[in-house]
């Protein structure tokens, strides 16, 4: 039930799980320094694969994010959602022509997107925050 993990959150109080007493109910991620899933290191190769890759929310600068990009290969598109640009690294920055990054808040950035390409989520009624800032076709380094 959201709600009720969403009171505990407000709350700043932990939630256990009401079958097993002892198991804390958070989020399906990752947080900082915890062990990623065994899958992960399984499939993170498959990335060269991909016909498009979206990253949202990362500074890529802890293992083994960090080294995404450089895995990726430079002909795959790249959707890039933060409030700041991860692929401007001074001199690791990312040299890519099919970069976009959409710079703001996350859940803007996926509202803008889905309205954009025609898929509505069920989101009507809810408040809007401020629009995200698109910068297409560019590289990172700001050239087109």
């Amino acid at each position: 039930d959201m709600r009720l993990y969403t009171r505990h959150v407000r709350r700043e109080e932990v939630l256990y799980c009401k079958v097993c007493k002892s198991g804390i109910v958070k989020p399906d991620i990752v947080f900082f320094g915890e062990k990623l899933p065994k899958q992960f290191n399984q499939k993170f190769n498959s990335i060269n694969k991909a016909d498009l890759v979206v990253i949202m929310g990362t500074s890529l600068k802890v293992q083994p994010f960090s080294t995404l990009l450089a895995t990726l290969p430079t002909t795959t598109p790249l959707v890039v959602m933060n409030y700041t640009n991860p692929t401007l690294k001074g001199k690791d920055t990312v040299e890519r022509e099919n970069l976009l990054f959409l710079e703001g808040d996350i859940e803007v950035s996926v509202s803008d997107l889905m309205r954009d390409i025609g898929w509505d989520y069920g989101q009507k009624g809810k408040k809007k925050a401020t629009k995200s800032k698109v910068v297409k076709g560019k590289a990172a380094n700001g050239k087109k």
